[in-house]
């Protein structure tokens, strides 16, 4: 599965879906992602939110409560990021020894625009996931830090 910064999160929720199912009992999940290669290291925008990264889970089945996952999408804004597959249009076979690389093949995104859907999806979500397991309000826990990156901010406050 590919889904980027979502990637392990979602192989996440696979898994323990195929687990409640009674499909597996153990199961054991690696995420790895290399996002560097598809990184226009000239568009500062962009760049410094993409790397490479890797992590594992050991997921079994146990006795007691569990806790579905939420999560947010918007495919009205889909062009707010994107960036076009590198195994179509036989795309190796062309570029691989060119030291060429189209620009649509590297990831492109409205830093604005991704911000502002995680500015107001993120505290909606969290607020459906604490609802969901019938907590009524936010009681030791009143602050989330859900990524804590100095150029979002002030992305947020350019015009």
């Amino acid at each position: 599965m590919q889904a980027a910064c979502t990637g392990f999160v979602f192989a996440y929720q696979t898994a323990q879906a195929y687990i409640e199912a009674g499909f597996y009992k153990t199961i054991l999940l690696i995420g790895s992602e290399a996002l560097s290669t598809m990184v226009d290291w000239t568009d500062r925008g962009t760049c410094i939110l993409f790397g490479d990264g890797a992590g594992a889970a050991i997921l079994c089945a146990a006795e007691g409560k569990t806790y579905p996952p939420a999560a947010h999408m918007d495919g009205r804004k889909g062009e707010a990021l994107v960036c076009r597959s590198r195994f179509s249009d036989r795309f190796l076979e062309k570029y691989q020894n060119t030291g060429k690389v189209p620009g649509d093949t590297y990831i492109s995104m409205d830093g604005r625009g991704v911000f502002q859907f995680a500015v107001k999806s993120v505290p909606q979500v969290v607020t459906e996931v604490w609802k969901r397991h019938y907590l009524q309000r936010m009681t030791s826990t009143g602050l989330f830090c859900i990524r804590p990156i100095k150029e979002l901010w002030s992305l947020s406050q350019k015009g």
